[in-house]
């Protein structure tokens, strides 16, 4: 049971690392965009800072992982960066709507409350049990919130 909690973790960081990343690249594109206002430069600085780099840093020393898989997973945000900045036309453009990105939340976050939830029950720890529950909460909140698909 404890493997696939492990499991449920690891796919939580990884899909956690990546959307944060595909986040990032949407919010750099919209930031250079001619009409962009400076409430948007500033909100790509801000998710970077607080939440993109963060995320590099804790993958970059994830002690479970072998380095070059952590290495790996920090090119592949890098990449993911890349492509929601340039969107390039051979991605489906579903993929750019607000809608997918609140479903996408919504699952990292079912991930999450699993994670945290099944080690809660597994280990008695009330941090855990804290991180499953603020995860179902926001992961309901992103679909409760989400806009009708296109």
């Amino acid at each position: 049971m404890v493997e696939g909690l492990r499991l449920c973790l690891w796919l939580g960081m990884v899909s956690l690392h990546v959307g944060f990343a595909g986040v990032a690249g949407v919010l750099l594109r919209r930031a250079h965009l001619p009409l962009a206002r400076p409430l948007d430069r500033a909100a790509a600085i801000v998710h970077t800072c607080l939440l993109l780099l963060p995320s590099t840093v804790l993958v970059l020393h994830y002690p479970d992982w072998p380095y070059p898989a952590r290495l790996g997973l920090v090119l592949v945000g890098l990449l993911t960066v890349w492509v929601s900045a340039s969107q390039p036309a051979w991605t489906p453009a579903r993929l750019w709507q607000r809608s997918f990105g609140h479903r996408y939340f919504a699952a990292v976050m079912l991930l999450a409350a699993i994670g945290g939830l099944g080690l809660a029950s597994a280990a008695a720890s009330a941090a855990a049990a804290f991180v499953g529950a603020a995860a179902s909460i926001a992961g309901a909140a992103s679909l409760i919130t989400a806009p009708p698909r296109a």
